[in-house]
């Protein structure tokens, strides 16, 4: 028995020697004529040289006696090896057992989908830098099992992956390919679009009601998504829509929704019924109300006697808006809006660009202009000078609506400033009834005064300060306060409110925060 094995291994540069290949970056060597399976390594040698001949980078390795395999790490793919082993003890020394190998092909990196649809999507990669024969493709469905697999040309490193299911979640693969040998893969997961609901219709219609009434989509929906913003159990199939005008023509759209994906949209169209009123034969005036703004309307009036209509005289009209260009939420909401919502306002009035909205109508009475919304985490508020002056997120659902609008809402006329704080428990907020947003040249400095409220006066720590993102801190007081705390804000040193910082991580002190108050989720 041998007291112990020496195992060297070689990196050679061509040459003729036979090969036995295996996988990329690895290389086992079993270890023969010996009896204990135990390993135990007892010394190392690593040297690296000039080449001599077709060789570069020799290793060297002394085993136990009792080692039985050797299994070599690091190695570079693509690559021949020499491999030599021998067992040596007292005044003993076997022959050299010697064998070339080569390791298989460098994998593809940086796997990425786009062109996301209900039944396909594209996948591209990173090509390796060493030449590879082709890709191989291979997509499974996470719950049906169902799989398939494609071969890509070495020269592409994209492909269309079709005739998948709608609303599923696929593993997918890509490996490179070197005559028989495959590279290990990477590996990234995707979910395609859910089917769209089908044979909606609008039956049961009055004058102020209507039922939708449509055959769900056959993937698992979270919800489908109504347009005019109502949520509904995925397996709904039918909605009682109310509080509609008379004679009005109205478009409803609906879309599957699982997670944050959405199907495309099915709509239909539908009228309304118009309003009737009987009235005394000596009445010559009437008062039409509850009617919509800007809207138009035909008067059709009729004399009836003995169950006969005789003579008849009818008008057209348009009513109007108080406010034509509404520059904020509370001229919207004069307007006749009277539920909360998205609204279009016109900041900088008739002459500016049209700029959409969330208003809130129920809050206080109603009228605000939502400017930050946050309520689950789903929106990174981590971002940039550029992102915050011009607005980013969904109005729908976690949105900063931008500090170029704050600037020129607030610059118009006075505003007044509600920050709204929730928890599954608790409720708070703190109103000020003064708000102002400078200019971007004056790094959107905010003042603000008058507070009263339940939240607590944190906001009176930033008044006067400069916004400040990650990318850009106009005053810097100590540390940069955006990039420590990950968000963007009027800090100072650095905050007593946190509001666009990381939002339900309490880890350490990073996160949305008002300081008189709790963590939890706000709304302006």
């Amino acid at each position: 028995m041998f007291k112990n094995f020496t195992i060297s291994r070689r990196e050679i540069r061509g040459g003729n020697e036979d090969s036995e290949k295996i996988q990329d970056g690895a290389a086992a060597v079993n270890i023969t004529d010996v009896q204990r399976p135990s390993l135990n390594i007892t010394s190392t040698k690593v040297q690296s040289s000039k080449p001599e001949g077709n060789t570069v980078k020799k290793f060297s390795q002394v085993l136990a006696g009792t080692a039985r395999l050797y299994h070599f790490k690091g190695l570079q793919p693509q690559t021949r090896y020499s491999v030599s082993l021998f067992g040596s003890g007292l005044g003993i020394r076997s022959k050299i057992h010697r064998l070339t190998l080569s390791t298989g092909p460098e994998p593809p990196t940086d796997l990425m989908f786009s062109n996301i649809t209900e039944t396909s999507f594209s996948v591209s990669w990173t090509k390796p830098k060493s030449i590879v024969a082709e890709f191989k493709v291979t997509y499974t469905n996470t719950v049906t099992g169902e799989s398939g697999s494609m071969s890509v040309d070495s020269q592409l490193s994209h492909v269309l992956l079709s005739k998948l299911s709608a609303g599923s979640t696929y593993d997918i693969t890509v490996s490179s390919v070197l005559e028989t040998l495959e590279s290990e893969p990477v590996t990234a997961f995707v979910a395609t679009v859910p089917d769209s609901p089908t044979e909606l219709k609008v039956v049961n219609i009055t004058d102020t009601k209507a039922l939708l009434v449509w055959k769900p989509s056959h993937a698992k929906v979270d919800t489908p998504n109504v347009t005019i913003t109502v949520t509904l159990s995925g397996s709904t199939v039918e909605h009682q829509l109310r509080g509609l005008h008379r004679s009005s023509l109205y478009m409803v759209k609906i879309k599957s929704q699982v997670n944050r994906l959405q199907s495309s949209p099915v709509s239909t169209t539908f009228t309304t019924g118009s309003g009737e009123v009987i009235l005394n034969p000596s009445v010559t005036r009437y008062e039409l109300t509850g009617l919509a703004a800007f809207s138009n309307y035909t008067v059709k009036i009729e004399g009836e006697r003995d169950g006969q209509y005789i003579s008849f005289v009818f008008a057209e009209f348009t009513t109007g808006l108080p406010h034509t260009y509404p520059t904020d939420c509370s001229e919207v909401q004069v307007n006749g809006m009277k539920e909360s919502g998205e609204a279009e306002i016109y900041p900088e009035g008739k002459d500016g660009e049209p700029v959409w909205v969330y208003c809130d109508m129920e809050t206080d009475g109603g009228g605000w202009t939502v400017f930050q919304r946050r309520m689950d985490g789903s929106t990174d508020f981590f971002r940039s000078w550029r992102d915050y002056s011009k607005g980013f997120g969904s109005l729908s659902g976690e949105f900063w609506l931008g500090n170029d609008i704050l600037h020129t809402l607030s610059s118009r006329t006075p505003m007044s400033l509600r920050i709204d704080l929730r928890s599954a428990n608790d409720t708070a907020f703190a109103h000020y009834a003064n708000f102002n947003v400078s200019s971007e040249a004056n790094h959107y400095e905010i003042e603000l005064s008058g507070y009263f409220g339940t939240a607590g006066d944190s906001m009176k720590y930033h008044n006067r300060r400069p916004f400040s993102t990650k990318d850009k801190d106009p005053n810097t007081l100590s540390i940069h306060c955006a990039k420590a705390y990950l968000g963007g804000w009027w800090y100072k040193n650095c905050y007593k409110a946190n509001l666009n910082g990381l939002y339900a991580s309490y880890s350490d002190n990073k996160v949305l925060h008002q300081q008189t108050f709790g963590r939890m989720q706000t709304t302006y």
